[in-house]
């Protein structure tokens, strides 16, 4: 898989593996790709958060279960968390890359 071009956003449903009080939440991939995404969400993510997500690709391909870790993150006057993400494993990317 190369980068995600699409003219819609892809919705994604996240939640945090290492805080399990939190719920889950919802966020749209700006840019997907085999290394790692940009996500906008209204959750406050930390730097450094892991995050597991769900979703599913343009051409009907569902991914569930991939993790990253939020390397930048900048939030702006609305609230908005524009988070990007490197993909924790090779063997995550390789999942993405055959889906």
């Amino acid at each position: 898989m190369n980068r995600v071009e699409s003219a819609r956003a892809v919705p994604a449903l996240f939640e945090f593996p290492e805080e399990p009080e939190r719920q889950e939440c919802w966020g749209r991939f700006l840019d997907l790709r085999p290394d790692g995404a940009t996500l906008l969400c209204q959750t406050k993510v930390d730097r450094g958060a892991r995050l597991r997500l769900r979703f599913e690709l343009p051409a009907g391909a569902k991914v569930a279960g991939l993790e990253g870790d939020a390397r930048k993150v900048r939030r702006d006057p609305d609230g908005y968390s524009l988070v990007e993400l490197l993909w924790r494993t090779g063997e995550a990317r390789e999942s993405l890359h055959r889906a």
